[in-house]
């Protein structure tokens, strides 16, 4: 007699019996099933009870940013990185410091100097404009080097399972300070139901759970039901995801070669990271594809400062869209590209 549930029957038009909250960090079986697919994915150990259900990765970040840090706390965020990375955290008084992502997939050691005194550190492979995945030899330095520096981590894994490999997880190096964080919106194609998870061991568990449950209580018990079912799909449903996404990341790579513009297509996820820098900036392009020949892209500044210069085109559509917005994209740049040469040769 502790929540307010009501049980009274809801109107006819509802459609449905009366809806309670469901478990506090999410129906055990759904949690189970979530617990079976990042082991199998991951490597990392734990038991079904290490897995809090939230309402989308999203949610699953903001809950562990309240949870595991505290007011003024520094946050290693990749750049580019998802924008609501740094929205999060600054939201919740705590200190955002960007991290060069190309810098940390050069091997580079500039991550590493900025550890001591960290709290906690985000990383995301996929990555989340670029699509690219960190190799074991670069993630076991950074890992190694968080331990000693005594952080915690944030693995960031919602698009592990549109990666033509399995990328490595922290949560195989180190699952003592790892919290993992997945997602059926993009693998499952049901972004609106609103299912996520994060899953790690118990001291990490619990205090994200509180928070989940402070911040946004519990998920749905219809959607949960929804991500378990969509958890048990058939043999080969994700290779088949897996290779229609492949086949669209190098149909539209290809198409904007034609147009003399270099975009390496990713091995991961579901987007093309572009530079645009030589025709302006990010916001500047995608508000004149958008404008002229109604094709909307996302404006990479919100990425982060290395995102300046740059536009994120998401390949998730039907081929035939993908590939008609990329020509439409292309012919919009070349266009752009000539004009710039122009005043660049009458200014001379």
């Amino acid at each position: 007699m502790d929540l307010g549930a009501p049980t009274h029957r809801p109107p006819e038009a509802a459609g449905t019996p009366a809806l309670r909250y469901a478990d506090r960090a999410g129906i055990p079986s759904l949690r189970e099933a979530l617990y079976r697919r990042i082991t199998h994915r991951s490597g990392f150990r734990g038991e079904p009870f290490h897995v809090t259900v939230t309402a989308g990765a999203s949610m699953a970040f903001t809950s562990a940013v309240a949870g595991l840090t505290k007011a003024g706390d520094r946050v290693l965020l990749p750049d580019p990185g998802y924008p609501a990375y740094s929205g999060v955290v600054r939201a919740l008084a705590r200190t955002p410091e960007h991290y060069s992502l190309a810098r940390l997939f050069d091997g580079s050691q500039e991550l590493l100097k900025q550890l001591p005194g960290a709290v906690l550190l985000v990383l995301n492979s996929p990555s989340n404009p670029t699509g690219q995945t960190l190799s074991e030899p670069i993630l076991s330095k950074v890992v190694a080097a968080a331990r000693e520096h005594g952080l915690l981590i944030i693995s960031d894994e919602v698009y592990a399972d549109l990666a033509e490999s399995v990328p490595v997880s922290p949560a195989s190096l180190a699952p003592e300070r790892t919290l993992v964080l997945d997602s059926i919106s993009k693998t499952f194609a049901l972004a609106g139901a609103r299912v996520g998870c994060a899953a790690g061991p118990a001291d990490l568990i619990g205090p994200v759970t509180r928070a989940n449950w402070l911040l946004g209580m519990s998920v749905s018990e219809p959607s949960q039901r929804l991500a378990l079912g969509a958890l048990t799909a058939r043999d080969g449903y994700l290779d088949d995801i897996r290779m229609g996404l492949t086949r669209k990341r190098h149909l539209s790579a290809g198409i904007l070669r034609e147009y003399g513009f270099d975009c390496a297509p990713p091995d991961a996820g579901i987007f093309l990271w572009l530079d645009v820098s030589q025709l302006g900036t990010g916001k500047m392009i995608s508000e004149v594809l958008q404008r002229t020949v109604r094709v909307s892209v996302t404006a990479g500044e919100p990425f982060g400062p290395h995102g300046s210069g740059h536009i994120r085109i998401s390949c998730a559509g039907d081929e035939a869209d993908v590939a008609e917005g990329t020509h439409r994209i292309g012919r919009t740049l070349a266009a752009l590209r000539r004009r710039v040469s122009t005043r660049g040769k009458s200014g001379a």
